[in-house]
């Protein structure tokens, strides 16, 4: 996924269409920083592949979940897996902040389960079950952590050309903190594209382009803001499109 995000992004580059500003989900926060110039391009996907292989490391053992709670806030949804840790069934947590109303739960499968019951309780219109082999950005992914910490020692990351949105904070690389600090919390901790979106459009940013797989993003970005335009490239067609409609 990354080396794809990273040739797309290249090949939108060479078209004379760079980003003033970049953000990636998750994952795609190892691009993102490649485009601004924080990491090779060879390192950002070798990085990447590390990242899998120590989450898949993290959740062995773990009967885990995640599932996509629709059409309850965020509100909703925190206090339902607080009313899940109450009960004492386990641990679950919000863990992706879409947009309005779509939030991604994690944790442990059957206090998954019984926070989308009681969010369906709380008036959520469906939870989707997401077929996951981790309990991901949750506090079960700390040991993927400690593995990336370590690695990211012998890692030199470049200097940020332009400014990227990290998903824990939905903001700018904050005076004091490092990349590798960000990436290691980013990793068990919940993310925010939602308020990234809201950055975005607050820094006068009013296009957003989609790289990689599909048009999921954009969706996204359009139930957060309608105002801000968006593009997704993901084949030669949508390419074609893109680079027409930003060159003209």
């Amino acid at each position: 996924m990354v080396a794809l995000e990273l040739s797309i992004a290249a090949l939108l580059a060479d078209a004379g269409i760079v980003p003033s500003m970049a953000y990636g989900l998750s994952l795609g926060e190892y691009a993102a920083l490649s485009v601004a110039g924080a990491l090779a391009p060879r390192d950002a996907v070798e990085l990447a592949a590390f990242r899998g292989e120590v989450m898949a490391e993290a959740a062995e053992g773990i009967d885990c979940g995640m599932a996509a709670i629709l059409g309850l806030d965020a509100e909703g949804v925190i206090g339902a897996c607080a009313q899940v840790d109450a009960e004492g069934i386990g641990y679950a947590a919000p863990t992706n902040f879409n947009c309005p109303g779509q939030i991604v739960v994690s944790g442990e499968t059957a206090a998954v389960e019984r926070a989308c019951e009681i969010a369906k309780d709380r008036g959520a219109k469906r939870c989707i079950p997401l077929a996951v082999s981790g309990p991901f950005h949750t506090k079960f992914m700390a040991p993927a952590g400690d593995d990336l910490a370590a690695c990211f020692e012998d890692i030199e990351f470049g200097e940020l050309k332009l400014p990227v949105l990290f998903n824990t904070t939905a903001a700018p690389l904050a005076e004091g903190s490092t990349i590798a600090e960000m990436l290691v919390e980013q990793v068990q901790s919940p993310i925010h594209f939602d308020g990234c979106v809201a950055r975005m459009r607050d820094e006068g940013i009013m296009t957003a382009v989609e790289v990689g797989c599909g048009k999921t993003l954009s969706k996204f970005v359009a139930k957060v803001d309608k105002s801000i335009a968006t593009l997704a490239v993901f084949d030669v067609d949508s390419f074609e499109k893109t680079k027409e409609a930003l060159n003209g």
